[in-house]
């Protein structure tokens, strides 16, 4: 049941999230509604747009080619967003609503079927999205209404109201949902940016087993000290930041960083750069920690449970010294070093689709991963990015301190107010 809960807190949290994005018209009399969506931010570059970096820099180093232990295709990993899925939302905004014809400031307009547009935007979908996902998206959305929208200019301040149709199909349910986004647009970008939504969500209350109106969902965006920083909450209570889901994500021009915690308290920590990710999912005291290449495939697994910690490293990161042998028997890896003749512990790699073989390790220390003869060509630099994950830990466990980041009650307020207002006219 708890992951049935969290699977729908996360369709909740998909109605709102914003970023920041890339240069349109800079004469403010000639901006339109269109452009207005078109310009909101979503991925790297748009971050780094907002910076005033050439968005190159966020490309990732090509990892150099290594001697193979043995010759094994790389272990994939399914990276972890620190962000919600809510950037899918953001993406029908940006490449499919924005087509949309007869846009008017201040009007409202019904979007409806978004059907072939939302298929011609598949390209722009599949730089955030694997082909797979992507295409399951669009069997599932392209056929939906999208409900309502208007857009409003009045000065540089722009504003985004939208309205989206409940459904339910093949046990998948999406809520009715209503969106406020607010944020300074100049020069053909937003300078920050806030949201808020509400609506209703099929989200189990635990104490009871009773399905509960959606609690409202904040996030904004802004630029402090070169960076871009995303702050985000679902809230079971305005007043305070107990018991909530929060959120937090830092991009500077060649990196990011990201915090996150559920309501149940589960922790997520990620750090990436040019070179590797790092990625943890924390309870307790207890984690798994990833360091992952830019391309999603697997460097080395280390999870902690108690005091002893497991390391999985592909293959092809290892190495032997002259005259050491490992050789597969039946379905057993020996060794063959001198004077020993053993066992190895490689095992077939469950989260990997192909179950491609690993090196396991268990060791009372977090920075022992191999045992000798063997040799992990990786090790000194995955040290450092498991010592920034456990760093970063630190602060994820403690989301509260952070909590000031958050927009206050009587902005929040204010939305809540805006919106009301708004929802009286879709039934004018």
């Amino acid at each position: 049941m708890k992951k049935i809960i969290l699977i729908l807190i996360a369709v909740l949290c998909m109605a709102f999230i914003g970023c920041n994005n890339t240069i349109g018209s800079g004469n403010p009399e000639t901006v339109t509604p269109n452009e207005i969506l078109k310009n909101l931010p979503v991925t790297a570059a748009d971050f780094a747009e907002m910076l005033g970096t050439d968005n190159r820099s966020l490309t990732r180093a090509a990892e150099p080619v290594l001697v193979n232990l043995a010759e094994q295709d790389s272990i994939s990993v399914s990276e972890s967003k620190i962000s919600t899925n809510s950037d899918l939302l953001l993406f029908i905004l940006k490449y499919c609503i924005s087509q949309t014809e007869d846009f008017e400031f201040g009007k409202n307009i019904r979007i409806g079927v978004i059907g072939d547009t939302l298929k011609s935007a598949r390209d722009d979908f599949l730089t955030m999205y694997s082909s797979d996902d992507v295409d399951i998206f669009l069997e599932m959305y392209a056929t939906r209404d999208f409900g309502t929208v208007r857009v409003v200019l009045e000065d540089s301040k722009a504003v985004i109201f939208w309205h989206l149709a409940s459904w339910s199909d093949r046990g998948r349910n999406f809520p009715e949902a209503y969106l406020y986004i607010t944020g300074t647009y100049k020069n053909g970008k937003y300078e920050n940016l806030a949201v808020y939504g509400e609506g209703v969500c099929y989200r189990y209350n635990t104490a009871d087993w009773t399905i509960e109106k959606a609690v409202p969902v904040f996030e904004k965006t802004y630029v402090s000290d070169n960076k871009v920083i995303v702050a985000g909450q679902s809230l079971d209570d305005l007043d305070t930041i107990g018991n909530n889901n929060l959120y937090r994500i830092d991009y500077a021009s060649d990196s990011y960083s990201g915090y996150s915690t559920s309501l149940d308290h589960n922790v997520t920590v990620v750090y990436k750069d040019a070179s590797y990710i790092t990625d943890g999912r924390l309870e307790d005291n207890d984690y798994e920690c990833y360091v992952i290449n830019p391309d999603g495939t697997l460097v080395l697994e280390l999870r902690k449970r108690d005091n002893e910690y497991t390391s999985y490293i592909p293959l092809k990161y290892l190495s032997l010294p002259d005259g050491a042998v490992l050789y597969k028997e039946g379905s057993s890896y020996k060794l063959e070093y001198g004077d020993y003749s053993g066992d190895v512990s490689i095992i077939n790699y469950n989260y990997n689709a192909n179950r491609n073989p690993a090196y396991s390790n268990t060791s009372t220390s977090n920075t022992e991963y191999v045992k000798e003869p063997f040799t992990f060509t990786k090790e000194e630099a995955c040290k450092a990015y498991v010592s920034k994950f456990i760093e970063m830990r630190e602060k994820g466990l403690a989301a509260g301190s952070y909590a000031t980041e958050f927009l206050p009650k009587t902005e929040r307020e204010e939305y809540q107010k805006s919106l009301a207002e708004w929802k009286k006219t879709l039934s004018e």
